[in-house]
């Protein structure tokens, strides 16, 4: 079986996870982990580019967990794919779809305890098409700029969307947000593709 360490190397020489180190993103993922507190039952990574955070979380803190890595990418997907038959995560799935298209699948919506997003998209982005997918009770973790998360969510805007901002923090270094699905997301969201990047709740 290959090592987590090399799967990411390779991810990386593929241009698929950008130029951070290895270490720095190991380190960076498992603090989603941290942030989410309880371990999902099922969880869904946002857009999960080369797997990080997803693939990370499920080799290290969540070998229990039926994972969907979700990318609009097909190229990408087809590495993430690799990647889960070399590092032998049977409870990983990898999901070619977009995220709004995701959020209407009966199969996802409303079914998942936690999802988690690292540099998907701006907050009103990520909360529309998270919402969706969570379950009442279930959490969304977010990871934030190096300056923090002041005044980046607009409460009356989560509302819309069942969601409640929790905390934000520090852990590790890097900051996250974690939102809780209060409600459950009106059935108008998410907008079709591409409406919620054009015309963001806030």
């Amino acid at each position: 079986m290959t090592s987590l360490t090399e799967v990411l190397e390779r991810q990386r020489a593929r241009g698929v996870l950008g130029a951070d180190q290895v270490t720095q993103l190991r380190t960076h993922s498992r603090g989603f982990a941290t942030a989410l507190g309880a371990v999902p039952d099922r969880a869904l990574d946002l857009g999960s580019g080369g797997g990080v955070p997803g693939l990370v979380l499920a080799a290290e803190r969540w070998p229990s967990t039926d994972l969907v890595l979700l990318d609009a990418s097909q190229r990408r997907c087809t590495y993430l794919e690799l990647a889960v038959t070399q590092l032998g995560l049977p409870r990983v799935v990898v999901r070619w779809a977009r995220a709004e298209a995701a959020g209407r699948d009966e199969a996802l919506r409303g079914r998942l305890d936690a999802v988690v997003a690292r540099s998907f998209g701006p907050p009103a982005v990520v909360a529309e098409c998270a919402a969706p997918l969570l379950a009442v009770g279930g959490a969304l973790a977010v990871s934030e700029p190096p300056e923090g998360a002041d005044r980046r969510w607009d409460e009356t805007a989560l509302a819309r969307l069942g969601l409640e901002h929790e905390v934000s923090d520090r852990i590790d270094g890097s900051w996250f947000t974690r939102l809780r699905q209060v409600r459950p997301c009106p059935n108008i969201y998410p907008r079709r593709v591409g409406l919620p990047t054009r015309r963001p709740l806030f």
